[in-house]
């Protein structure tokens, strides 16, 4: 029997109620931070899982050529924790959308955001090029392209840009030059092809020949073939322009367009019975050409068949898709008559 008196067991009893709670306090206070831990866990993995979600939606969209769709998961993105590099990348990625879909003022602002945060990144540089270059920005379009190249010195983009650029300025041997610095980083027949174009604005007929070559040796084609003969034709050198046509036909035998170049590069060295034989093969092939008809014609003309001649010319005025070429035809049979 407990003889304390009732104040010393009460005192006892409270002292053992608030042992009791605060007991219980400590743990629900551990209770509450483990939960909190469990829940703030659980945000961050849920948070983490979305935003990679979005990522991946965001660049199936962007892979397949759906910019518009990619641009709304991109925007979404940018609400989620992100390191820098990985917020420059979405910058990125939301600028070319808006690239590709020639909404320019806004991929300038994504492009910009990439550089503030990568300003090293010659990616982030390119893009910027890339769109001054498109909206005739030349001068910013020239810097961005030397500051990827500060960055990134065997730059191809950079260097074919610089180049591009200065062959619509008409500025014909600064682009050579950059066209030439892009053949040592990755040779390519379109290079040479442009190369050849520069030359030949300059009238430098030699060189153009050399680098058309060039291109041809490494991705012959038809088109090719045919403007080499053209640029040997000026320089009357008809045997050589009837030697690349040749090559030309022997490797796409069915080209009315080979074949009608070829016949006109025989018809200038006076080879009219050449000429005729490759223009009746085009009129076997195609009984309504125009083209074909009226060059028989001519070539009827200077071997003085004028009865022939005005019945070919006759066949292609009836026949000509295009105005001049009717124009010209009426203006020869005039001058029959």
């Amino acid at each position: 029997m407990d003889n304390r008196p009732k104040s010393d067991r009460r005192e006892q009893d409270n002292r053992k109620m608030i042992k009791n709670k605060l007991i219980l306090s400590g743990l629900l206070m551990v209770v509450i931070h483990l939960l909190l831990v469990i829940f703030s866990s659980f945000y961050v993995y849920c948070a983490e899982r979305d935003k990679k979600v979005h990522l991946d939606i965001a660049n199936m969209y962007f892979s397949s050529g759906d910019y518009v769709s990619a641009l709304k998961e991109y925007t979404l993105l940018l609400d989620y924790q992100w390191s820098k590099e990985e917020f420059a990348g979405i910058f990125r990625n939301k600028g070319a959308c808006h690239e590709n879909i020639k909404q320019y003022d806004y991929a300038l602002d994504a492009f910009h955001q990439a550089v503030s945060l990568e300003p090293r990144n010659w990616i982030n540089q390119l893009n910027l090029a890339s769109v001054f270059e498109k909206t005739g920005l030349t001068e910013k379009a020239i810097g961005k392209y030397e500051e990827v190249l500060r960055l990134n010195k065997e730059n191809f983009e950079a260097r074919y840009g610089l180049g591009r650029i200065y062959q619509k300025l008409g500025l014909n041997s600064r682009a050579i030059e950059n066209y030439r610095q892009t053949l040592i980083i990755k040779p390519n027949a379109e290079i040479y092809r442009v190369i050849s174009k520069c030359y030949e604005s300059t009238r430098d007929w030699q060189m153009a020949c050399a680098m058309l070559k060039q291109a041809i040796s490494l991705a012959p084609n038809p088109e090719d073939y045919v403007h080499l003969s053209f640029l040997y034709s000026i320089q009357n050198q008809y045997d050589t322009a009837i030697q690349y046509l040749s090559t030309a036909l022997s490797n796409e035998p069915k080209s009315i367009d080979v074949m009608l170049h070829l016949a006109a590069a025989n018809f200038k060295k006076g080879n009219y019975e050449t000429t005729k034989n490759l223009l009746n093969v085009i009129l076997d092939m195609d009984s309504k050409n125009a083209v074909a008809h009226f060059f028989l014609g001519l070539v009827l003309y200077f071997e003085d068949n004028v009865s022939g001649s005005r019945i070919e010319i006759e066949k292609a005025r009836s026949l000509a898709k295009s105005e001049m070429l009717k124009e010209y035809s009426e203006y020869f049979i005039k001058k029959l008559n």
